[in-house]
């Protein structure tokens, strides 16, 4: 009786064991199921999403789209595919394929699922880009190859009944071969030119690759003049056909968009009088990109200390401070061909370097002009010792001269002045033929000077008058506004050249009131 409870009880729970293993087994292949499910589905959507990716490739070579962005994905410190960003403003994130070659920067293709999937690619065919599918050509129900268009949609794919079908047009049919795992990328390989995408079917497809678009400006704070022109130049990085600039002024600015290409040209900014705190602002732009830029201004400056500088008779080099922020020239009169410019050192705190050629006569003296355009910032004077004593006498003086200043108008002015011997010794041993005036160069005048060999100086008494309504007498004012007398040139070594300090203003005076006629004034003998 023993034995046969005993045998019961062994065969119920035998019983029990095998409906709990049974279970066991039931749970696990369901999870089975579901691991296989969600694999064919990530698989699926992998596929559908690399070949819609791959449509966008093949559109941007035949409309010459270019890679402006490539970065890196990475899973546990490891490179897994790249984000790559098309001008076109399109982002492709591209993984690489299961089997793929390692490419040039270190990728390596293990990243794929262990599910096959189909290979798709391109053909090229008379440089017409066909689909493929595990290298055959896609083809419609007339048999013909389908080329990958923009105005069409990339093929789809899926996975049902234990195989795959595709669609072209809405309508699903089976695949008849398997793939080989490689899906559609294999590697991703750039430089600073272009990105590479290498195909798991071997097809190479390569698009150049350019900066991201933006706009430059030469200069965002420009030096200017009043009532003046200036030019700022622009380039375009990442322009293409339809890129377009255009700008707006405004506080009294104009502006002229002068382009050159797509990719560079020049604003012509013309400048009110007097200046004003006003702006620039640029914009470039093209159907899917567009940058802006804003240009403010400062009034040019050009300074020096000193207005005369002097140099030993075995000449040498010398070194003009300059303080500025707009460009210049240095002018030198061609009757100085002793004297040669050098060159500009470093940038806005600058050194005008000159240099002058041994001297084996008597002194002599140039003065030199810094010149922005038709504005005249200022002058001064390089005096030169001489190797031998100076022999000039009046008479060396006589003949016909020209008379250089600016206007207070800022123009440049010239003139003819003969200058005579005296018919009275005592009121001088020369007379100026003319006054300081532009207005007066064709009215004769009688101005005694006396020319001191001794100082090599030729004054003008403070009492001389010239023709006028008013028989009004010529005068001379210095920087601080105090008047000359007399009124002194320096006579240059070799009697060619008067020369007075730059900052003394001409003019006629009258009942209190001083006519200014200019200033900067030089004389140079005429051969």
């Amino acid at each position: 009786m023993k034995r046969i409870l005993l045998f019961a009880c062994a065969a119920v729970l035998g019983m029990a064991s095998c409906t709990k293993d049974l279970e066991s087994r039931v749970d696990a292949l369901e999870n089975s199921v579901q691991s296989i499910q969600q694999q064919i589905t990530e698989l699926t959507e992998k596929l559908n999403k690399d070949v819609a990716d791959l449509k966008k490739v093949v559109d941007a070579l035949k409309e010459n789209v270019y890679v402006t962005g490539v970065s890196e994905i990475k899973e546990d410190g490891k490179v897994v595919g790249y984000t790559i960003t098309l001008s076109k403003g399109q982002a492709l994130t591209i993984y690489h394929g299961t089997n793929g070659k390692d490419g040039s920067n270190g990728l390596d293709g293990t990243n794929g699922k262990d599910a096959v999937a189909p290979t798709v690619g391109v053909i090229v065919v008379d440089g017409v880009y066909y689909w493929a599918v595990n290298g055959a050509a896609l083809t419609d129900a007339s048999g013909n190859m389908i080329p990958v268009y923009a105005e069409t949609d990339a093929p789809e794919f899926k996975y049902e009944d234990g195989k795959w079908w595709i669609s072209t047009d809405g309508t699903w049919s089976p695949l008849v071969s398997a793939g080989t795992g490689d899906s559609v990328f294999s590697a991703v390989n750039y430089d600073d030119a272009s990105v590479t995408f290498v195909l798991a079917n071997g097809t190479e497809i390569t698009l150049p690759r350019q900066a991201a678009f933006s706009l430059n400006i030469a200069s965002a704070q420009v030096a200017v003049l009043p009532g003046a022109t200036v030019n700022v130049a622009y380039t375009i990085t990442g322009a293409t056909e339809n890129t377009t600039v255009y700008a707006v002024a405004d506080a009294g600015y104009s502006v002229k968009v002068e382009a050159a290409s797509a990719s560079e040209g020049n604003l012509a900014i013309k400048t009110p009088n007097p200046l004003t705190d006003g702006k620039v602002v640029v914009f470039a732009g093209n159907n899917t990109n567009a940058g802006m830029a804003t240009i403010s201004f400062t009034e040019g400056v050009v300074n020096i200390t000193e207005n005369k500088y002097t140099v030993a008779k075995d000449g040498g080099n010398i070194e003009i401070p300059v303080s500025t922020n707009y460009s210049y020239e240095v002018v030198i009169p061609e009757n100085a061909s002793w004297l040669t410019y050098v060159e500009t050192k470093a940038m806005r705190n600058e050194t005008i370097v000159l240099n002058a050629a041994a001297n084996a006569g008597t002194s002599r003296n140039a003065t030199v002009t810094i010149k922005s355009g038709d504005k005249t910032w200022c002058t001064f004077e390089v005096a030169q010792e001489g190797s031998v004593a100076a022999n000039i006498t009046a008479e060396d003086l006589i003949g016909n001269w020209t008379v250089s200043y600016i206007s207070t108008a800022n123009a440049e002015l010239s003139f003819d002045m003969p200058i005579t011997a005296s018919n009275d010794e005592s009121k001088g041993n020369l007379i100026l033929t003319k006054w300081f005036n532009w207005d007066k160069r064709f009215q004769d005048e009688t101005i005694y000077a006396t020319f001191d060999a001794n100082a090599m100086t030729l004054s003008i008494a403070a009492d001389q008058k010239i023709k006028g309504s008013y028989n009004d007498p010529g005068r001379a004012k210095d920087a601080k506004g105090n008047w000359l007398d007399p009124i002194v040139f320096t006579v240059s070594g070799d009697g060619k050249t008067l020369s007075i300090d730059s900052k003394v203003q001409f003019g006629t005076y009258y009942l209190g009131s001083f006519t200014n006629f200019g200033d900067h004034y030089s004389l140079t003998k005429q051969e």
